[in-house]
């Protein structure tokens, strides 16, 4: 019986040995491939640019936009975060892994590319080309900001323009804190050991 048991269980990592090695294996054509596939004219560098300019600049219009806050206008920022981060979760378990109409170039773009890229074998990013795989594209941002602008046309309505400001601001701050932890996700632990003294990047 010993002797059976011993034979099941070494076939069974044999089996998951050879299991892994294949996911890796797989994962390296994909990444290869994809590399491959990247326009000579692209630079990560400007994508990340981008990313970063478009938000800000946008949080630095409402800001200038705000007249006289009260402390409670200001107070918005949290439920605003709150739900934001909420809305964020949701759409990535629910929208981004689904092949939903009207969203199949996200969904192949998320789940497609994003997840074939980095898997659990490797996360790790380097190179600016690897951005592109890592990354929104910039229409991905406008459309985080643009979210934003209902809800705030209708609060800055009932309530008063600087709380639709700060929904607006906060639309575009939510998808820079975002993108900082999934981008921080991704780095080697090893070489940022300043990553573990970062609230929420540490977990």
């Amino acid at each position: 019986g010993v002797g059976i048991t011993e034979g099941f269980v070494m076939s069974n990592d044999q089996n998951d040995a050879s299991r892994i090695e294949q996911e890796k294996l797989r994962q390296e054509r994909f990444r290869e491939e994809f590399l491959a596939s990247v326009p000579s004219w692209y630079r990560g560098e400007v994508q990340v640019a981008i990313l970063l300019l478009l938000p800000a600049g946008t949080i630095y219009y409402c800001w200038i936009q705000m007249v006289d806050a009260t402390w409670l206008e200001w107070a918005m920022v949290v439920p605003v975060f709150l739900v934001g981060n909420f809305a964020e979760w949701a759409a990535h378990r629910y929208l981004l892994h689904s092949d939903v109409k009207g969203l199949k170039l996200a969904y192949w773009r998320h789940a497609g590319v994003h997840h074939h890229f980095f898997t659990h074998h490797n996360m790790l990013f380097k190179g600016h080309k690897e951005w592109l795989a890592q990354l929104f594209p910039p229409y991905a941002v406008v459309a985080f900001i643009v979210i934003g602008i209902p809800p705030a046309l209708i609060v800055g309505y009932l309530w008063s323009a600087n709380a639709g400001y700060v929904i607006v601001g906060m639309a575009a701050a939510n998808y820079l804190v975002y993108e900082f932890l999934h981008t921080v996700s991704h780095l080697d632990d090893n070489k940022h050991p300043y990553l573990k003294y970062i609230p929420l990047a540490n977990t």
